[in-house]
């Protein structure tokens, strides 16, 4: 039998207002070490705010100028937001969420009431707990992940990181993984150069000015902001095993070695995703 929402859902759910700040929402998920916050109006789910949007706004030239306490949520919020029961399976939410491109689904029972949030980490949850035996790695594991080296510039890996559909890149050394790179790690070296370009009066902006902060920028590479040393997986491990150290460890991948240490794919939550997906049963 394939477990219910309800066995995983997380509760209870954090949430906020369409009239706060985005700063107070982000203060949230600090705080409470989630994902996501559901803005609420009058009992009603109206709104949805995940850690991606962030990174949308901080891409956003017009946005970013604005300090985050003067941004309402309303301006970012995603809306409206599909939403699951909590009877409903985790093989169904799976498919939903991989149709819709979600990683968070509000939880509503029969009175229309907030009841829980699953997310793509509870999902993992409950295959790791009740799938072991089913899959190998390397039955849904990504082939040839996109990598780079570690010392690649900063905007090599930016260019490899829009190539990449996951969002993540493996930065290997002699065909080994050494560091995994994502989206946010290297935001936050992007925004300091275009806060420090900002900085200057336009009667400022000489060439020297100029030349100084894309010099200093250019030294960054792929080693100075790649987590380093990474949980790598067998291309033989069992999948709920994957599973079950992404959950444990709080993390959104795993690269995948052969029996040399050579790496030959990348396991990422979509794919434990997938592998419900093709999954046949008597109820989903």
């Amino acid at each position: 039998m394939v477990p219910k929402v309800s066995s995983y859902m997380s509760f209870p759910v954090i949430k906020a207002t369409a009239e706060d700040s985005i700063l107070t929402v982000r203060d949230l998920m600090f705080k409470h070490r989630v994902g996501s916050v559901v803005i609420m109006e009058d009992k009603r789910v109206v709104g949805i705010v995940c850690k991606g949007d962030f990174i949308k706004i901080a891409y956003n030239r017009k946005r970013y100028l604005k300090p985050l306490d003067t941004v309402k949520v309303d301006e970012i919020m995603t809306t409206p937001v599909y939403a699951t029961s909590p009877n409903k399976t985790i093989k169904s939410v799976a498919n939903f969420m991989s149709k819709q491109g979600l990683s968070h689904l509000p939880v509503i029972d029969s009175n229309e009431e907030l009841v829980g949030i699953i997310t793509k980490h509870d999902v993992l949850r409950a295959f790791s707990q009740k799938f072991y035996g089913m899959f190998k790695v390397s039955d849904f594991m990504l082939d040839n992940p996109i990598t780079v080296s570690p010392t690649h510039s900063i905007f090599y890996v930016v260019d490899a990181l829009l190539k990449s559909s996951t969002g993540k890149v493996v930065v290997v050394s002699e065909g080994k993984p050494i560091g995994i790179i994502t989206k946010s790690d290297v935001l936050q070296p992007i925004l300091n150069i275009n806060a420090y370009l900002r900085s200057f009066s336009s009667s400022s902006k000489s060439i020297k000015s100029l030349y100084e902060v894309f010099k200093s920028s250019t030294i960054l590479i792929a080693s100075d902001v790649m987590t380093a040393d990474p949980i790598i997986v067998s291309h033989n491990e069992d999948l709920a095993k994957a599973a079950d150290i992404m959950v444990k460890n709080r993390i959104g991948c795993l690269p995948v070695v052969n029996s040399k240490g050579t790496l030959v794919g990348l396991i990422v939550k979509d794919s434990i995703i997938k592998a419900l997906k093709s999954m046949k049963t008597e109820s989903s």
